[in-house]
């Protein structure tokens, strides 16, 4: 009955510990950028990371101002040393984090006043995020002069229903 007793309260304190344990943050140079919200970083110790912007989406290849998206995001951190604050994995494997430049600018912020991204609202609820968003759309910044800019995850799903890579309203 004790060894139960142990184990049950072992198990229960392993779980907390677990839920409590912070990332540490990453550090490194970025080698390369992907897209308007994905870039590879090199870490001091040689390890190539795929960082995922957290909280943002840009637009996709393919839509308008994706090439624009991705070079402002080149302007900001490309050949530079960042931070990443290390919020988990994306089901492709890539670190989900807030990016700061070597000033202490928060790259995923910079993209959405910048109206270069959306805020992601699946998985952000983050104010900031909205309030830039807001701005952007208001002073018709970046993507925002389109007359009807489309969100990047609607565009996924209509090419995955589709078949096309260009969505044609």
């Amino acid at each position: 009955m004790l060894k139960i007793f142990l184990l049950l309260c072992c198990g229960a304190l392993s779980g907390s510990i677990e839920t409590t344990i912070q990332r540490p943050d990453l550090t490194g140079k970025v080698i390369s950028i992907m897209d308007g919200d994905t870039f590879k970083l090199l870490t001091s110790g040689k390890q190539q990371v795929k960082i995922r912007l957290n909280g943002i989406d840009a637009p996709e290849k393919g839509q308008d101002f994706s090439q624009s998206s991705k070079e402002f995001l080149a302007k900001l951190v490309a050949g530079t040393s960042v931070r990443v604050v290390d919020k988990g994995k994306d089901k492709y494997g890539r670190t989900i984090g807030d990016v700061y430049t070597e000033k202490g600018l928060l790259v995923n912020l910079e993209l959405v006043k910048a109206g270069m991204a959306w805020q992601f609202l699946k998985y952000s609820h983050d104010p900031k995020l909205a309030e830039a968003e807001q701005q952007a759309r208001h002073n018709k910044t970046g993507l925002w002069q389109q007359p009807a800019p489309i969100a990047p995850w609607d565009y996924r799903k209509r090419k995955r229903k589709t078949g096309f890579s260009k969505f044609i309203p």
